[in-house]
């Protein structure tokens, strides 16, 4: 149908690439990794698995030149409209798709805007409405449409007389049908395209109920039921945000006149119809309706979905509900939500399969499975640029989907939407129904594998013994199912004590060449080695531990967790009931409590055991000297053994004599452990003698450094006559000047141009600091005149600092505004802080020593001892700073992870 016209986006009977497995292309809907995993297995080798990989829905487009924007489409029994912005209709007939048929409305676009066109189910009838109310209508062979003169409104949904039409082919008359207005209400009427010059085509228009909040009528449908013998009728109508349930006897006329459903609504004229709101902000919704068998005459639609603001209203049509309300299991499904998306998105129309929810967005299609409300396919549309989604409809009768845009016309073929429902019916346990949608072997296997298995639990075992006999599963796992109450009979029959236990063999075969992984065959192997006797009572004290401890040493485990298959938990309480000590330690062990294994191993008065396990945390040694201290105690206190406590600490390293001194009681002899006593004080001796030794040399170490220290004040430089500054280059001895270790050599003002490039900031207001108060200081000291503190201007007295940051308001007036201020200040004059220093009034300031000729600059006048030691104190602390080491060697330390290009800087330099 439609293939030369459809340009399909893949083929689903491509060959299979790979011997055995097929390639994989789901095209928008993608299985889980469990899921993929569980069909990759079944499908291998299987001549039907080519199934598993046909995708859901196919997206094929329609090539076809659009002659203008088109506006709506419509399609059914394999009759497709479209209807164009020109005005222009485009008739093809699917079984004939070479056969174009072009039909023009006798009104140009700017006298008429086409809104919506409507077809019956027989593809005979057309009625197109506009925006501006006029109405026409064509009939199957006509060459132009007739305009219904009596039909002056906005039609919005129309609801056909499905089984008349599709039952009369060669009829002429539409019989009753039902007309949604924007107006909000609801028209019985009959058209009939035979010729009558005293008749117009609309025999019969009656007005039949009006909605009383009067809003557009989006969806109408009716149906006549029970099929066979037509008693009763349901009418259901939509608008954005209602919908509403008429039901009511129609009546029977022998003419076409109409006047069917005129006492079905004159009851709702004193009663409430069936009513449900969903408010939302939707203005335009839509009706959709599934019928299965759509091409038989007496079949009934079985599901609907309403699209509101809300979400998708849905339910199950009930024609035999004793009730008002014929909508069952009704139920309001959100709309998805997208991951980048906190609101969800409002579909722009939706259509109604089978099995899945069809919704059309902007740029996409999206398909929920009626059964789960899960999103099963999904992808977008091939869109153009500027291409606008304008909807989706569904011819009822043969069963086919197109999307149409604009610019575009799209197949959406249901190719294989059932893909999966087996499955979904199998997690909801209906498995009589997953059969029936199972379509390979391999499915078939694993729905009466489920089903077995269900049964079994719930001890339904006749019919458990059926499925399996249907599925793969192994005789040994269902006979193992069946077989475990008949071993557990036999392990409580008497036998000969000479005569090896059968049922442990058969579970040790299963275990261990069959490699079962079950855990219920592991523990109630254990459960027979714990208590394998059941012929005398007596004779249980001589049990040996040594085949249960063998198969707890041996049995396999799971290679994911590392654990053994049996229940730890249940073998060991087993084992503690029964008194069986070493196993209990070694499941202990298995569990990862040593201090309990013991613990146990200790209460038995089993000492090797209890070292063995003492030793098994190879990695913590904290805890294996807390172990071996519970054995030391036990030793000591319980045994009281002083001897073989002594002999005891050759076992383990972990332990010196004092550790177990605490254990001993006040009053022993000892002559026991004096051996001992000695070679620990012994130690402990040399051990002191290393520490002295250690120490001394530490002190010498000081010495000698604090030594170096003094000399290092001491050392000179001889440097020559002509020697330069390494900034400037002028002579080094033409002004204060400072030489380093490395040889480089300058004037005291170069130097702190150099340094106060790479001190941090704290080091800069150091400096600045020092600066002032060396300023000050230098002032009184010549004899200047010194202002009070009182009396001093805040600006002026920190002239260096805060000349920089602007007028601070007085902190009397304002204290917080001040403060506030004052830090804005700090913050944002924290990049000029080296323009604060003065590299000629610092050099100034640092003092000159009185020995190099014509560099002393003169005595300076000294007001007192005190004056001039903190005078000098400034001085050594600010040369700390600015000489404390070269600022050539700490610049290129300090940018060693300085890229040579800073970002955001073009360099090109390095281009060839």
């Amino acid at each position: 149908m439609f293939d030369d016209y459809v340009e399909h986006s893949s083929n689903p009977t491509a060959p299979v690439h790979a011997a055995g497995v097929p390639q994989l292309q789901y095209e928008g809907f993608e299985l889980s990794a469990d899921e993929l995993g569980l069909q990759e297995a079944y499908s291998i080798g299987k001549p039907d698995s080519g199934t598993l990989n046909t995708p859901i829905f196919d997206i094929g487009r329609v090539q076809y030149d659009f002659p203008a924007p088109l506006v709506t489409c419509v399609v059914s029994s394999d009759v497709l409209v479209m209807g164009f912005s020109s005005n222009l209709l485009v008739l093809i007939e699917l079984s004939h798709a070479d056969q174009v048929i072009k039909i023009r409305i006798p009104r140009k676009p700017t006298e008429m805007t086409l809104y919506k066109v409507f077809m019956d189910p027989s593809g005979r009838h057309i009625v197109i409405t506009s925006i501006q109310g006029e109405n026409w209508y064509l009939y199957r062979g006509w060459k132009e449409p007739k305009r219904l003169k009596g039909l002056k409104m906005v039609i919005e949904s129309i609801a056909w007389n499905r089984p008349a039409l599709l039952s009369a082919s060669h009829s002429t008359s539409t019989r009753e049908i039902l007309i949604g207005g924007r107006n909000g209400t609801i028209y019985e009427a009959v058209l009939d395209a035979e010729e009558d010059f005293f008749k117009p085509y609309e025999r019969y228009l009656q007005t039949v109920f009006s909605l009383p909040e009067r809003h557009p009528i989006t969806g109408i449908k009716f149906d006549f039921f029970p099929p066979a013998d037509p008693k009763r009728a349901l009418v259901i109508a939509t608008t954005a945000s209602r919908i509403y349930q008429f039901v009511g006897t129609p009546e029977k006329r022998s003419d076409d006149i109409g006047r069917v459903f005129s006492g079905l609504f004159s009851t709702y004229r004193e009663t409430v119809p069936k009513i449900l709101e969903l408010p939302g902000d939707l203005q335009q919704s839509e009706l959709r309706f599934y019928t299965p068998h759509s091409d038989q005459i007496i079949s009934l639609p079985k599901t609907m979905a309403w699209m509101t603001g809300p979400g998708i209203y849905h339910g199950i049509l009930n024609f035999e509900s004793k009730s008002e309300d014929f909508i069952d299991a009704a139920e309001l499904l959100p709309y998805p939500s997208l991951v980048s998306k906190t609101d969800p998105e409002i579909p722009r129309s939706i259509a109604l399969t089978e099995f899945h929810y069809v919704l059309l967005y902007q740029d996409r299609i999206t398909g929920i499975c009626c059964l789960d409300d899960q999103v099963k396919y999904e992808e977008s549309l091939p869109l153009r640029a500027g291409e606008q989604v304008r909807g989706v409809t569904s011819d009822a009768v043969r069963g086919t989907y197109w999307i149409y845009t604009d610019q575009s016309l799209f197949e959406l073929v249901v190719s294989n939407e059932d893909r999966d429902v087996w499955k979904i019916y199998l997690n909801k346990k209906h498995f009589e129904i997953a059969l029936n949608f199972a379509k390979t072997a391999a499915q078939r296997d694993h729905v009466l594998s489920a089903q077995a298995d269900a049964y079994f639990s719930d001890g339904r075992y006749f019919q458990a013994a059926q499925c399996y006999a249907q599925c793969s599963i192994t005789f040994e796992e269902v006979s193992l199912k069946f077989l475990i109450p008949s071993i557990l009979q036999l392990q409580q029959t008497p036998r000969d004590p000479l005569t090896p236990n059968q049922a442990i063999r058969y579970l040790n075969h299963l275990v261990f060449e069959q490699h079962n992984t079950s855990p219920t065959v592991h523990n109630l192997l254990i459960t027979f080695h714990v208590s394998p006797l059941s012929f005398c009572v007596s004779d249980v004290a001589s049990i040996d531990d040594g085949p249960l401890l063998r198969f707890l040493q041996t049995a396999p485990c799971d290679p994911v967790t590392g654990k053994p298959y049996y229940d730890l938990d249940y073998a060991l309480r087993l084992c503690k009931n029964s008194g069986r000590t070493q196993p209990c330690v070694h499941i202990y062990s298995k569990m990862g409590l040593w201090e309990n294994s013991v613990d146990m191993a200790l209460e038995k008065g089993d000492l090797d055991l209890a070292k063995i396990n003492a030793d098994m945390p190879e990695e913590d040694k904290a805890l294996r000297k807390k172990l071996w201290l519970k054995i030391a105690r036990y030793v000591v206190q319980d045994k009281k053994d002083i001897k073989t406590a002594m002999r005891f600490l050759e076992n383990t390293d972990l332990l010196k004599i004092e550790d177990i001194l605490p254990f001993f009681p006040d009053f022993v002899v000892i002559d026991d452990f004096k051996e001992e006593i000695a070679h620990a004080l012994e130690g402990y001796s040399n051990h002191i003698e290393t520490l002295k030794n250690e120490m001394n040399e530490a002190t010498q170490t000081a010495e000698s450094i604090k030594q170096d220290v003094v000399a290092l004040k001491n050392r000179f430089v001889t440097i020559d006559a002509g020697e330069q500054c390494t900034v400037c280059s002028h002579l080094l001895l033409s002004r204060q000047f400072y030489v380093f270790p490395c040889r480089h050599s300058f004037h005291a003002d170069c130097l702190v141009t150099l340094v106060k490039e790479y001190l941090p900031a704290p080091a800069l207001r150091k400096i600045i600091n020092l600066q002032n108060k060396l300023t000050l200081n230098n002032a009184a000291s010549n004899n200047q005149p010194i202002v009070p503190s009182s009396q001093v201007n805040p600006s002026q007295a920190r002239a260096l600092l805060s000349a920089n940051f602007g007028t601070i308001p007085s902190p009397l007036q304002n204290g917080a505004k001040a403060a506030n201020f004052l830090g804005r200040g700090v913050l944002s004059a924290g990049d000029r802080l080296r323009e604060l220093i003065v590299p000629d009034a610092l050099a100034a300031l640092i003092t000159t020593p009185a020995w190099m000729p014509g560099m002393s600059g003169g005595q300076r006048p000294v007001n007192g001892v005190g004056s001039s030691e903190k005078m000098e104190k400034l001085r050594a602390e600010l040369e700390d700073v600015l000489a404390s080491s070269c600022p050539l060697c700490e610049s290129v330390i300090a940018s060693l992870d300085v890229p040579f290009i800073k970002d955001g800087e073009v360099d090109t330099t390095w281009a060839l």
